[in-house]
């Protein structure tokens, strides 16, 4: 429970530490809206990625943790601007994506993933980048000596759409790990003007 609560203060806190405009710059017209903000979803766990977290959570004869191979997802996207075309038709993006899965069955599957892509001024975006996940347990110290840390190489796709001056962005990620595929769909909400 502990855990669940500073897992709730860390996303609510990080707005405050998202800034969409640096002070003393203005947002652009020309390029494509900033995406930045809560994300949620869910994510299909192939049979082997289920057998790994089960087998790192569970002593044999122990029932499996996961029994059903989804996991809702909650978390922020953070982006910032890495170039831009003269016409402002494609922006570079890198994003650092953090998420928290298994709240609903009392655990904490925390992942991050980092972005390097391309967004049109439309809204549509590309990005590839490691993955990185860590199977959690129902408490902090719960981890045992099998725990550990697993990477993985992520595509992302996304479309924004604006909605009566609320962009809502719409992404699908696919993971590619040793231990098998993860398929995440996302959307998330900003009420941001800013552009890049």
């Amino acid at each position: 429970m502990r855990a669940l609560a500073l897992a709730l203060l860390a996303l609510v806190a990080i707005p405050s530490a998202a800034q969409d405009v640096l002070p003393g710059q203005l947002p652009s017209d020309d390029g494509p809206q900033r995406l930045s903000g809560p994300r949620f979803g869910v994510t299909y766990l192939s049979p082997g990625v289920v057998d790994r977290i089960n087998d790192t959570l569970t002593d044999p004869g122990e029932e499996d943790v996961i029994d059903l191979p989804l996991t809702t997802q909650v978390g922020w996207q953070f982006e910032f601007q890495t170039f831009q075309s003269q016409s402002g038709v494609l922006t570079g993006v890198a994003e650092i994506v953090p998420l928290i899965g298994g709240l609903e069955r009392g655990r904490i599957f925390p992942t991050v993933t980092f972005l390097a892509g391309v967004r049109t001024r439309k809204g549509f975006e590309v990005g590839l980048g490691p993955n990185i996940s860590l199977t959690g347990a129902s408490g902090v110290n719960e981890f045992n000596e099998t725990s550990g840390v697993a990477a993985g190489l992520a595509l992302a796709v996304g479309q924004g759409l604006d909605v009566d001056g609320v962009s809502i962005p719409f992404n699908g990620a696919l993971v590619l790990s040793e231990s098998g595929v993860r398929a995440s769909l996302l959307v998330g909400l900003t009420t941001s003007r800013g552009r890049y």
